[in-house]
This record gives structure tokens, C-alpha cells and sequence, in this order.
């Protein structure tokens, strides 16, 4: 499992090569990408290969846990998947937001408690 092996920052590097349809945010502790649910599989083992399984898998009631973790990135929901990881003491999340229109995802991969702006465009 290389996942194990890299650093976040290199973690963030390996995502941005996969195929997107917009980058919303390119911060050094924030990601946040518009990608075709027909490259979900691309991206499904990058994510595994660095946390693991999801924390709350798209069909599942979100926890408490996993609601208290995402609120100040705008909540988690059932239709939603959460992956969640902490490395060294620091705590690392990606959130899977599909849209209604059910061909496109909305990626957002950060770390925990940090608060970020997102610039309009």
C-alpha cells in the first residue's frame, strides 16, 4: 500500500493528474474538483490506497462523528461519501458530494481544522 508511504502533499500531486472537469481550489491543505463520475474508478484507489475505506460510504446515515468532522466544510449527507485518515496527530478528510444531475462529482480533500477561502469565480 503506497498510500501509507507518502506524504499528504504528495497524495494531493498523484489527484491532480487524474482527469477533471474543473479545479475549484489548489491550496497546499485544501483540494477541491469537479470530476465525471465515469473516472470514479481512476480515483476510487487513489483515495483507498490513502485512507482506506470510506468512513461513511454514499447510502449510509452520517454519524455524529462524521457530522461534528465535516460541519465547517458544509456537512456530510447521506448521499455523500467521507473518506477520513489521521497521520501524525493531524486528521485529513475527502468528501465525495455527487450532483443531482448524477453524471458529475464534486471532490473536496483537506485537513481538519483548517479554515480556508475559497476564491469566487
Amino acid at each position: 500500500m503506497l498510500g501509507n508511504k507518502i506524504t499528504f502533499g504528495e497524495f494531493l500531486q498523484q489527484v491532480k493528474k487524474m482527469p477533471m472537469d474543473e479545479k475549484r481550489a489548489d491550496l497546499p491543505d485544501w483540494l477541491e474538483l469537479v470530476v465525471n463520475k465515469n473516472q470514479w474508478n481512476e480515483i476510487q484507489p487513489i483515495l483507498e490506497d490513502y485512507f482506506g475505506v470510506p468512513a461513511k460510504p454514499q447510502g449510509q446515515s452520517p454519524s455524529i462523528e462524521a457530522r461534528k468532522v465535516t460541519e465547517s466544510f458544509g456537512g456530510i449527507r447521506s448521499n455523500q461519501t467521507l473518506y477520513r485518515t489521521e497521520r501524525n496527530g493531524v486528521g485529513y478528510l475527502a468528501m465525495l458530494w455527487p450532483w443531482e444531475d448524477g453524471a458529475l462529482i464534486t471532490v473536496k480533500i483537506g485537513q481538519e481544522g483548517k479554515k480556508r477561502s475559497v476564491p469566487k469565480s
